[in-house]
């Protein structure tokens, strides 16, 4: 008897977990909480890292170079405001299911879209004007207090980017002064373009 018992509640608890979760009707979706924020400067800033017209000009780039457009489902600017807000946040992909009422695999899809777009954007950016380094800047040539520095390419030097970081990280990533920072490495050109970047 305790035996059927025990199978009978295996069997009804299987069925539970298994079953699709009724579709969530959302309060408010996740576009219209995105422009919400993006029309308070501060709010935006805080949750997007990015300022409304920044947000806007990388939607224009990433769709009209790179493609990234959305679906009936999600639009191409509610796409990049979820990359943006995982980003920021250094949150799961569970965070930003349950703020935009997407499934789980929804987020990840778009997520991973413009990771790649962005990835292939960065590679067209960071990289020197002239590969071969053959031009030499004018103002290398102006006078003789640059004369040391007439075959350089660039300069090179170090910098702290604040992060968000997660408690079990956040002791490696802690500076001197308390705070969480990335150490990056930034090599520019003598016109302040970046040509090379690198984290530790």
């Amino acid at each position: 008897m305790t035996v059927i018992t025990n199978r009978r509640w295996w069997l009804a608890c299987n069925l539970e977990l298994n079953q699709r979760a009724a579709r969530r009707v959302p309060v408010q979706t996740g576009i219209s909480w995105m422009l919400e924020m993006m029309a308070n400067p501060r709010q935006c800033k805080s949750m997007f890292r990015l300022k409304a017209e920044q947000i806007y000009s990388l939607h224009d780039l990433l769709s009209g170079k790179y493609h990234i457009h959305g679906s009936w489902e999600v639009c191409g600017l509610e796409a990049l405001g979820m990359f943006l807000y995982t980003m920021a946040g250094n949150g799961p992909n569970r965070d930003t299911n349950n703020r935009w009422v997407r499934s789980s695999s929804t987020v990840s899809i778009y997520f991973n879209r413009v990771l790649n777009a962005m990835h292939v954007l960065a590679g067209n950016i960071l990289k020197p004007v002239d590969p071969n380094f053959t031009y030499t800047h004018p103002r290398l040539l102006e006078g003789n207090k640059f004369w040391p520095f007439y075959e350089s390419v660039g300069a090179v030097d170090g910098t702290h980017v604040s992060i968000v970081a997660s408690v079990a990280t956040s002791i490696d990533n802690r500076n001197r002064h308390h705070l969480t920072t990335r150490n990056v490495l930034v090599v520019c050109d003598h016109d302040g373009r970046v040509m090379f970047l690198d984290t530790e």
